[in-house]
């Protein structure tokens, strides 16, 4: 039975709840008063240095250190006032750090965090130390045991008792750590009264937030290429920086399927440099607000998959990296964001196919109505009074006129013809010049060029002269000029009727087939997007059918899952080699393969044997329920990815939608446009016509 106990500042009694806790030095109980507190009761009354330690602590409680740190607020005494433990906040729906970075623990505690939300939580880790280097005080045992991270992102810091504690002129040192955590130039050295610089603490950060943002792996757990065994202890205290630039100097190569430094961008990549290589290990490690700042930045410079909207990566990638490592390995990295999937609205293509169908190509426009009746007020053309006697003398004269003008025209191609082919005017001609020449025929055919040229001319000055002398004079010459000019003018204007009419028909008929074949186009292109979206969900079906025939293996692999390794009693496989292989990808039983083991440094086939024995005992517990069915996550999953491929197919259909009704409704419009047009010029080529028929009639 446990003695009386109190408060020291109040006095008052102190009465212990239920456990909720248990550590190395002490229990964990809850506690009515204070509210929201909880005590730590040691197994042995702490020393006197301890007491100090703890009492300083208490009188240094600041608000900042409470938000982001267990810290005690007011210590547990006995009736002797002896110090038998002390008060802390409670710390409530918060998970150990390494339950967020191990991919396998994420997925089960953390399933709608994304790697924006671990570089959020980096940034917060990074503020909880800046908090506690703020008031002097270093952490000291940094590990993945001593930060909690709630479901918000925010980071509490626990196990306060044992930091390191600046008391002015005297420290109160941290007698503890893990060799995982801790600065290579610390290793080989006792913790007991070792002043821990803050140096230390933030190589130990730096190694938090490399897992963190590393999918769990350790920054120093590689494959040694020299000879012998490379335990993570001793690759750190020789600097063997598996992910570094001079990791080749080193002998080592970071772990298949990692991620390389670079891709987290130039900033991330040479501060993690900084923090873990030799030449800066004193005091050249990126302090925490350098963290925070960078971490803020990457934060929201983060692109989003295109495939999967819970994956975010760096810009420095051109694709996303998860979906890749999750496509290699068949492992998921993140859990899926029920929430975000089932807010996605489900896309009924039969209803919308139906809106599609619904949008009918506009007939053609009706037939031209050519019995239409033409406007009464037609102007019929007027022509000049002129006998007929004169207007038949007046062709007559034109006549000889056109035959003369075409004798001066055509009279030397006559000419030509007549002297290059044999003819009866030709043969008489010759013989006539050389008659009157002589011998000289060269001269006579020149005189027979000259002669017959005289001919047609003369012929073609007749033909003028018998024009104008036909011709009618005055007046009746200006009536006669007057009526041809109107007939003139009243024939161009039906050829201009017909001519405008015929151009109307062929460019019109062009046009409005172009707008019917534009229209089939994009309805083509809908049944194709239609059909492709039909396939997704015949191969989601055929997806979740194979899933469904492969349940007992997946509930194997889930219940398997359960079993860490970092927390199973294996033999010889501790924390340090859990780690190591928990850098390769092996977590829990389920990830247990006999070759992927025997190919990590240092695991032979006595290790080997032992994890395999493991998980086969936990194995032969496993009881198939066929009636169980298959994980929500793992179907959601599945429907998610086809709900991606099936999204611009959706964005198609739906702007094609759009775009159809925009053809039809312009295939309309053109089509108003054109009956407009049409009855338009054909009612001017109708009026056409009857004018130049009226002249037939007078």
């Amino acid at each position: 039975m446990m003695e009386n106990i109190f408060l020291l500042k109040s006095k008052k009694p102190l009465i212990l709840g239920k456990k909720i806790g248990q550590g190395g030095e002490g229990k964990v109980f809850e506690i009515c008063d204070p509210l929201d507190c909880v005590a730590k009761i040691y197994e042995t009354p702490p020393d006197n240095i301890k007491k100090q330690k703890l009492l300083r602590m208490v009188e240094t409680a600041t608000p900042s250190l409470l938000k982001i740190a267990a810290w005690p607020i007011d210590l547990i005494v006995n009736a002797n006032k002896q110090v038998r433990g002390f008060v802390m906040p409670r710390v409530v729906a918060r998970h150990d750090i390494h339950r967020l970075y191990s991919p396998k623990n994420r997925i089960q505690v953390f399933p709608n965090a994304d790697f924006r939300f671990l570089v959020h939580v980096g940034a917060n880790i990074s503020r909880a130390f800046a908090v506690i280097h703020a008031h002097g005080h270093m952490v000291g045992d940094v590990n993945h045991g001593n930060i909690l991270i709630g479901s918000n992102g925010t980071a509490m810091l626990i196990d306060c008792d044992s930091f390191q504690i600046n008391d002015g002129n005297k420290v109160y040192t941290c007698d503890v750590g893990v060799p995982l955590f801790t600065a290579p130039e610390l290793h080989g050295i006792s913790f007991r009264g070792l002043r821990r610089e803050k140096s230390h603490d933030l190589f130990g950060l730096a190694v938090i937030l490399f897992h963190l943002l590393f999918m769990g792996r350790h920054p120093f757990a590689g494959r040694y290429l020299g000879h012998g065994d490379m335990p993570i202890e001793k690759a750190i205290s020789e600097y063997r920086f598996a992910y570094g630039p001079d990791r080749k100097i080193h002998q080592m190569e970071s772990p298949p399927g990692s991620l390389s430094l670079e891709k987290m961008g130039q900033s991330l990549a040479q501060m993690f440099i900084r923090a873990f290589s030799k030449n800066n290990a004193l005091n050249m490690r990126p302090d925490t607000t350098e963290w925070i700042s960078s971490l803020s930045n990457l934060e929201n410079s983060l692109k989003i998959c295109p495939n999967v909207s819970w994956h975010n990566f760096p810009c420095e990638w051109a694709s996303c990296p998860w979906c890749s490592f999750e496509m290699a390995s068949g492992k998921k990295l993140f859990g899926v964001n029920l929430s975000l999937i089932k807010r996605l609205a489900s896309f009924d293509i039969e209803s919308f196919w139906k809106l599609i169908q619904d949008i009918q190509v506009p007939l053609y426009p009706a037939a031209l109505d050519r019995n239409q009746p033409i406007p009464n007020n037609i102007e019929m053309p007027i022509l000049c009074d002129v006998p007929q006697l004169s207007i038949f003398k007046e062709k007559i004269s034109r006549g000889f006129k056109n035959m003369g003008i075409w004798m001066f025209k055509l009279s030397p191609i006559i000419i030509m013809l007549i002297l290059l082919f044999n003819n009866p005017i030709n043969d008489f001609l010759c013989v006539l010049t050389s008659e009157l020449c002589g011998k000289y025929v060269e001269i006579g055919k020149i005189v027979s060029i000259i002669q017959m040229s005289v001919f047609y001319f003369f012929i073609g000055g007749l033909f003028y002269k018998i024009s104008s002398v036909i011709k009618p004079k005055g007046i009746l010459a200006e009536k006669i000029e007057k009526r041809k000019k109107t007939i003139d003018e009243i024939k161009l204007s039906f050829k201009m009727a017909e001519s405008e009419w015929k151009e109307f028909i062929s460019q019109w008929d062009k046009l409005l087939k172009n707008k019917r074949w534009t229209f089939q186009t994009k309805y083509d292109e809908l049944v194709f997007a239609k059909l492709q979206f039909y396939d997704i969900e015949k191969r989601c079906e055929q997806e979740l059918k194979e899933k469904n025939s492969q349940k007992e293996n997946i509930q194997k692999t889930r219940y398997l899952d359960k079993f860490r390794i970092d927390c199973g009693k294996v033999p010889c496989i501790g924390y340090v080699r859990s780690s190591m292989l928990a850098s390769y990808g092996i977590e829990t039983a389920a990830d247990i393969d006999q070759n992927k083991i025997m190919s990590i440094p240092g695991f032979g086939e006595v290790l080997t044997y032992n994890l395999l024995q493991w998980r086969e005992s936990h194995e032969k517990n496993f009881r198939f329920n066929p009636n169980e069915p298959i994980d929500e996550h793992i179907i959601e999953t599945i429907k998610q990815k086809y709900k991606k491929q099936q999204e611009p197919l959706i964005t198609k259909l739906k702007q094609g939608h759009v775009e159809l009704k925009e053809i039809r409704q312009k295939i309309l419009s053109v089509q108003k446009e054109y009956e407009l047009q049409r009855q338009v010029l054909w009612t001017n080529l109708k009026i056409a016509k009857i004018r130049k028929k009226s002249l037939k009639r007078k």
